[in-house]
């Protein structure tokens, strides 16, 4: 068998497994009834909407970047949504106010940073320890007043 014969058999074998991927895919895509199926219009509303929840989370990420590169006068006396200096001159702000950060704080910046890590850390681990216990316990016993915790800790979850 020469190598075009067997590169040929071998496109033909892809072709064949895209085909049938296409038809599970296709297959699948149709599982709801047309009548359970969202609108043109519901979808476009809730691209429209999460589009506005990504920017309402990452606004203030965003603005402490563009903070982070100003003196407090530059603070308010410029756009607030823009850095105060050009991008070419950006690293040396940035390396600026750092700079004078690091040495107001005498050195403790980075003490207070690796403090955040630590308590944030212990914090999560803590709470998924905690909720992972909770977790097994209200599926795999059963003991009185478990259909009120659970209720409880739905609500919280709603609130």
């Amino acid at each position: 068998m020469s190598t075009v014969e067997a590169t040929d058999k071998e496109s033909r074998a892809v072709a064949r497994a895209r085909k049938k991927a296409d038809r599970i895919r296709d297959k699948h895509a149709n599982d709801l009834p047309r009548s359970m199926q969202p609108s043109a219009l519901v979808k476009t509303i809730t691209i429209v909407v999460l589009v506005f929840a990504l920017i309402y989370f990452l606004f203030p990420i965003y603005w402490a970047i563009i903070a982070s590169t100003k003196t407090p006068s530059q603070m308010t006396g410029s756009n607030g949504l823009w850095f105060a200096v050009g991008l070419s001159d950006l690293p040396a702000a940035i390396a600026k106010n750092y700079g004078t950060l690091i040495g107001w704080t005498r050195g403790q910046f980075w003490r207070w940073v690796l403090n955040s890590l630590i308590y944030s850390g212990v914090s999560a681990l803590v709470g998924t320890l905690v909720a992972v216990m909770a977790g097994y316990a209200t599926a795999k016993f059963n003991f009185k007043g478990k259909n009120l915790a659970i209720g409880v800790i739905m609500g919280c979850m709603l609130m």
